[in-house]
């Protein structure tokens, strides 16, 4: 690897650490998320969990599990229209005994849909809370 790849490559996780360090500054939606989920290849445990706008990277959320700090983007496939009842809430694809990170809405404000189980499922609903 040549040493200006080095450095362009060093230069962009500089800038995403930095998305992630901040991410507090944009929370969009944050919950207590009370069962164990999948999203973007991950497996996370139940608990809080915040999610943020990211500046740096276009078309995806910080999700931070607040209990632990530990934070990461998460693409989004599409933007969904503003609900009807304005409540905030994450919505999960049961399938089996697996839940995956399908919707999260906001209150008075479009919402993001990620790809969540592929074939037959039910939904599980957590209420949330938006944050200024």
């Amino acid at each position: 690897m040549t040493k200006h790849a080095k450095s362009l490559l060093a230069a962009a996780a500089l800038l995403f650490a930095a998305s992630l360090a901040r991410a507090d500054e944009r929370i969009l939606i944050a919950a207590d998320i009370p069962l164990a989920f999948e999203v973007a290849g991950n497996s996370l445990p139940a608990g809080h969990y915040a999610f943020a706008k990211d500046d740096v990277v276009s078309g995806s959320l910080i999700l931070r599990n607040v209990d632990t700090g530990k934070a990461f983007a998460v693409a989004y496939n599409s933007r969904l229209a503003m609900r009807p009842d304005s409540q905030a809430a994450i919505v999960f694809d049961k399938q089996g005994d697996k839940e995956y990170l399908s919707e999260i809405h906001l209150a008075g404000d479009d919402g993001y849909y990620f790809t969540g189980a592929m074939g037959k499922h039910t939904h599980v609903t957590v209420k949330a809370a938006k944050k200024n």
